[in-house]
């Protein structure tokens, strides 16, 4: 337990927590900026790297078929997903999944 305490506390000091995190959080906002382009939902308004979008039936259809996303509920005929990136999301993948929208 202490040196997880340790751990825990050094990750936010000095921003470093906010540091590691930047890149994913700036992948999550150029998707999220192409999918209100694109006219999609979202079923949370979350500026962190975790996209949780509101599909129909239609939409889910199309994008199941060409990404991978996190199953989070469903609403009656909308199915909520998660699409969360990290500090190992490349531009390569954000580009292809951007293109696929």
């Amino acid at each position: 337990g202490r040196v997880l305490g340790i751990q825990f506390d050094t990750l936010f000091t000095d921003g470093l927590y906010e540091r590691g995190g930047a890149h994913a959080v700036a992948a999550a906002d150029r998707i999220r900026a192409a999918l209100t382009e694109k006219g999609y939902q979202f079923a949370v308004d979350s500026p962190t790297n975790q996209i949780f979008l509101a599909l129909n039936a239609e939409q889910y259809a199309h994008l199941f078929a060409e990404v991978s996303m996190g199953f989070w509920e469903k609403q009656g005929d909308v199915t909520v997903m998660r699409i969360a990136t990290s500090w190992a999301t490349q531009e390569a993948d954000v580009e292809r999944l951007i293109a696929v929208l």
